[in-house]
């Protein structure tokens, strides 16, 4: 706890130093060597990039018609071939044999041949305060790390890649009350915004404290703090990694009285997961990548209903394995088009050493204390270390997911191509198929939302949150990357003005 409060100073004091030496050593901007980059019809100071001066919007809001599209319907069966899928109403009205259905009048007709559609992308793991797998850790600009300066390119670039869904599992008060106003009210463009409030951590001994973190050091806290979060309108519960099962124990039981579920991110002092034995959370907010699990622990699981998020991204992306796998990573349009070019470069050269500065903090809360458990052959880099925590992910998800437990995909990642990595990384580490996994991706995840009923599927009556793509990602998951339609409550969204949205 000492060190960690002193670890937490230090960052502070760094920051602190770095705002009041940019202020010292910054040139006067009234200088002549400054008059250069200042507009002269409006006084201000050009950005130094090209940015989209338009807002983000929707290309068209009335009746669409998908004509002779491939449909992946979401639940895991096999592609529907030929359809045409009407939308009106901000729903999916009719699926019927490809070339059968006459357009309504003002309907966009779009032609799907060659193409297929499939529910919206839901991740169920991500954060909205400057949180990046890749970055986050190494940016000390104060100005960059600023929710401010990120919550549009986080907004923007999850729909652009086909997200239209998140579950926000720990941000600041401030910043998930104004999302989710800001969204649900469309004053702006962004997916569907559920969330957990800040986290909160029972016991003496937090990661620690802040509005981000709400600590309970004893069981009195408990009915304050849930007053709290219900004030704040959450979705669950998210408890974190140092909550000991007694406490857990107490908070499920008195977040379930009000109608609460719980989400756990489990370590080594809450036992990992298996907490349905002794508590009564809900599900866990990551998968075990550090111990391989019994078939008997898979049949418990799935026999207290506990669901189980995947976050195979976070993991690999601080492991270096994606960067690796592709050292063109950061290049992709996907990436590209939504992330601001400084914060672009930025992660360009922390992909190229992912324990770059204070990343080695990773290294050092997620696997030195309980190396000696896990057994870890000290020589191990910390890299190879990670990439075998990802292989015992995959084949404890496996498991899972023969027990009959429910797995949704979650990041815990930076942007939404993030999920599509996700998607990839779960084919490869957990053996799934392609349409396993736009199912652990889509339907699954809106039963861990407790909206099913709404969202997850391609079905007559269901809510037209849809993405349309060149190719069959049935056949090869990367087609998912081909986006040529985001449909957002029935609404095509104009994927161009998501782009270059950095002039603010």
């Amino acid at each position: 706890m000492k060190e960690e409060l002193e670890m937490q100073r230090s960052i502070l004091g760094f920051l602190g130093l770095a705002v009041v030496s940019a202020l010292l050593l910054a040139k006067p901007v009234w200088g002549a060597e400054q008059q250069a980059d200042i507009d002269p019809d409006t006084g201000l100071r050009e950005l130094p990039y090209e940015v989209n001066s338009d807002p983000a919007r929707y290309a068209h809001t009335g009746p669409v018609l998908i004509r002779n599209v491939n449909v992946i319907d979401g639940t895991g069966a096999l592609p529907l071939e030929n359809r045409d899928v009407l939308v009106e109403d901000g729903r999916i009205k009719k699926i019927v044999r490809g070339g059968s259905m006459t357009a309504p009048e003002s309907a966009e007709v779009i032609d799907g041949r060659g193409k297929t559609l499939f529910p919206g992308l839901i991740d169920l793991h991500v954060h909205f305060n400057g949180v990046d797998r890749f970055t986050g850790s190494i940016v000390s600009d104060p100005a960059m790390i600023s929710d401010v300066y990120r919550y549009k390119t986080y907004l923007y670039g999850f729909l652009y890649s086909g997200v239209t869904s998140v579950l926000d599992v720990g941000t600041f008060p401030q910043v998930g009350v104004g999302i989710k106003r800001l969204v649900s009210n469309d004053y702006v463009l962004g997916p569907r915004y559920f969330w957990s409030g800040p986290i909160v951590e029972g016991g003496v001994d937090p990661s620690f404290i802040g509005a981000y973190i709400l600590n309970l050091p004893t069981s009195a806290q408990i009915p304050d703090t849930l007053d709290y979060l219900e004030g704040l309108g959450v979705d669950m519960v998210k408890l974190y990694r140092r909550t000991p099962i007694w406490m857990i124990e107490r908070i499920s039981a008195a977040a379930h009285e009000r109608g609460l579920r719980v989400v756990v991110d489990s370590w080594e002092r809450n036992n990992f997961g298996y907490l349905q034995k002794i508590g009564r959370v809900d599900g866990s907010a990551h998968l075990n990548f550090h111990f391989p699990i019994t078939d008997q622990d898979a049949a418990e699981l799935a026999k207290a209903n506990h669901f189980v998020i995947t976050t195979f991204y976070a993991l690999n992306a601080f492991s270096g394995r994606i960067t690796e796998d592709n050292p063109n990573y950061f290049d992709s349009p996907l990436i590209a088009d939504v992330l601001p070019p400084e914060y672009l470069a930025l992660a360009k050269d922390g992909g190229k050493d992912p324990f770059h500065g204070p990343r080695s903090q990773v290294h050092h809360h997620v696997v030195e204390p309980i190396a000696d458990l896990m057994g870890v052959d000290p020589a191990q880099s910390p890299q190879e270390i990670m990439k075998e925590m990802s292989r015992i992910g995959g084949r404890n998800m496996r498991k899972l997911l023969d027990a009959g437990v429910l797995v949704g995909a979650g990041t815990d990642g930076g942007q939404g191509e993030s999920m599509l990595v996700e998607l990839e990384l779960m084919i490869e580490d957990a053996g799934v198929t392609p349409l396993e996994a736009i199912k652990i991706a889509t339907q699954n995840g809106a039963k861990i939302l407790g909206v099913e009923d709404q969202l997850g599927t391609v079905e007559e009556g269901k809510i037209a949150d849809l993405v349309i793509v060149e190719g069959d990602p049935a056949k090869d998951i990367q087609a998912m990357r081909n986006i040529r339609y985001v449909l957002k409550d029935g609404k095509i969204i104009d994927r161009t003005s998501l782009t270059r949205q950095w002039g603010y």
